[in-house]
């Protein structure tokens, strides 16, 4: 989806949540795929409340669900720096240059782990 197509017609913004455009590591779990394997590693480009955009190496299918793990710098949370867990849902692929896959995700659920960086998330 293009930026114009997620304006209204009068150019405003349609998003209820500011995103902020910041390059994150983000660790992504295939949903069923135990938290002891080896996550896929991507960067993200934007990312809010509600949401984030990360760029990936592999091909994902719109609707597929995953776990995710991105740590918040002290710069986004604007106290402590914070680890975010939870799932998300794939709503949008692009293909980009250098074959690359663009992707569009949507959290359902996130909390938290606070300083507890180095801690597991589904175990």
């Amino acid at each position: 989806m293009s930026s114009a197509a997620r304006q209204e017609g009068n150019g405003k913004e349609r998003r209820k949540t500011p995103r902020f455009k910041v390059a994150l590591s983000v660790e992504l779990w295939a949903e069923g795929q135990p938290a002891t394997e080896t996550p896929e590693v991507c960067t993200t480009r934007d990312v809010s409340s509600k949401g984030f955009y990360f760029t990936s190496d592999l091909p994902f299918e719109q609707g597929r669900r995953f776990r995710f793990r991105v740590p918040f710098p002290r710069e986004l949370t604007g106290r402590d720096s914070e680890l975010i867990t939870g799932t998300a849902r794939c709503l949008r692929i692009e293909e980009r240059f250098g074959g690359q896959y663009g992707v569009a995700a949507v959290i359902e659920k996130a909390f938290a782990l606070g300083e507890r960086l180095g801690e597991q998330p589904f175990s």
